[in-house]
């Protein structure tokens, strides 16, 4: 969602998405696709995204890989 986003709506929508996807038939849904669900806080999902784009940046630069 954007970066404006208010604190109360993300919350919001960290809380129903947790909620589903503790369901136990969306679970399974999501196994038979080869997904396993697993929730975090806003906060958390801001360290994983940041991680991970600073750690394919590293691959990125090594490779030589140009964008076109």
């Amino acid at each position: 969602m954007p970066a404006n986003t208010p604190k109360e709506i993300v919350s919001r929508l960290n809380k129903v998405l947790g909620y589903a996807l503790s369901a136990a038939d969306v679970k399974e849904r999501l196994m038979t696709q080869g997904l396993e669900a697993t929730g975090s806080s806003p906060e958390e999902m801001t360290a994983f995204a940041k991680s991970e784009f600073d750690r394919w940046a590293k691959v990125v630069k090594a490779s030589g890989i140009k964008a076109d």
